[in-house]
C-alpha cells in the first residue's frame, strides 16, 4: 500500500492506493482544438508513438489502470506507454517540453498505481520530450539521453529516471 499523495495533471489524488488493476477499456481519444500548444503536444506524441513502434519490439501505448484510493470509487490513469523488459518495466510520459510536471506525473501518479499492479517488479520512468531545459532540476539522479541511446538505456541497469530528448 502506497501512501504518497498522487498528482494527475492539475488534479490532486490524495490517499493511499488500496488496490489497482489493468483495465481492457481503451484510452479516451485525445481532444483536438483546445489550444495550439495542446495540439502541438498531441502531434508530437503521435510522432513518438510511430517511432517507438518502429524501434522497439515490445511497447504498449495508453495502458489503462484503475485504482481505488480510499474515497470509495475507482479512478483511471493512462500513462503514455509501458515498455516491458525481462527484469523491469519502464513507464513513459511524452511531453513537448521538459518540466517538473512530467517527473511529478510519472513519480507521484503513475508509479504508485503501477507498483500496486506489479508488486516487486522494478519500475523505471522515462520522460520523452522535444524541448529540454537543463535548468529544471529534478529531485533525483537522472540520465539524459538521445534517441540513439534509448535501447541501450532500456537494457542497462542504470538510473531509474531518464529523460530522452527527441531530435537532439
Amino acid at each position: 500500500m502506497t501512501s504518497v499523495p498522487l498528482q494527475h495533471y492539475k488534479r490532486t489524488i490524495s490517499g493511499p492506493v488500496l488496490s489497482a488493476f489493468r483495465s481492457q477499456q481503451p484510452a479516451p481519444p485525445a481532444f483536438r482544438g483546445r489550444s495550439y500548444a495542446k495540439n502541438l503536444g498531441i502531434k508530437f506524441q503521435k510522432q513518438i508513438e510511430v517511432a517507438l513502434r518502429a524501434t522497439l519490439e515490445h511497447v504498449e501505448f495508453q495502458p489503462h489502470f484503475r485504482f481505488e484510493n480510499g474515497r470509495g470509487a475507482y479512478e483511471s490513469i493512462f500513462p503514455d506507454a509501458l515498455i516491458p523488459a525481462t527484469d523491469h518495466t519502464t513507464i513513459v510520459e511524452i511531453k513537448l517540453r521538459h518540466s517538473y510536471d512530467g517527473w511529478s506525473q510519472l513519480t507521484r501518479c503513475y508509479l504508485p498505481v503501477v507498483e500496486c499492479v506489479y508488486p516487486g517488479r522494478r519500475l523505471r520512468r522515462l520522460e520523452i520530450c522535444k524541448n529540454y531545459d537543463p535548468q529544471i532540476k529534478l529531485p533525483e539522479p537522472t540520465d539524459v539521453l538521445g534517441p540513439e541511446e534509448l535501447e541501450s538505456w532500456l537494457e542497462s541497469p542504470s538510473r531509474n529516471y531518464g529523460i530522452l530528448i527527441w531530435g537532439r
